[in-house]
């Protein structure tokens, strides 16, 4: 990444993922798994989509990518939901 002039100051895969979990609320906690547990490569695949990609036509979804921003986090502004989310962060339940 760096070579790509994008200056992150991680160390080891570890700190990346846990920015991942901080950045991406799909992944919340996914750096608190236990070593022994895979969410992929299953079966030391190296495949993750022989058949198809994961939509219901089976194609896959490319696009060229330009200088800036990759992926943007959506905000919620619900106030519900934004607080049922706190509540299950806080009791570490999400």
């Amino acid at each position: 990444a760096n070579a790509l002039s994008t200056n992150m100051e991680y160390t080891d895969p570890d700190q990346i993922l846990h920015e991942i979990s901080i950045q991406n609320h799909d992944y919340f906690k996914i750096d608190k798994q236990q070593k022994d547990q895979v969410y992929w490569p299953v079966n030391d695949s190296p495949v993750l989509y022989g058949h198809g990609f994961h939509w219901p036509d089976g194609k896959a979804r490319l696009q060229i990518v330009e200088d800036g921003i990759l992926f943007e986090r959506k905000h919620n502004t619900d106030n519900l939901t934004n607080t049922f989310v706190a509540f299950l962060e806080e009791e570490e339940l999400a």
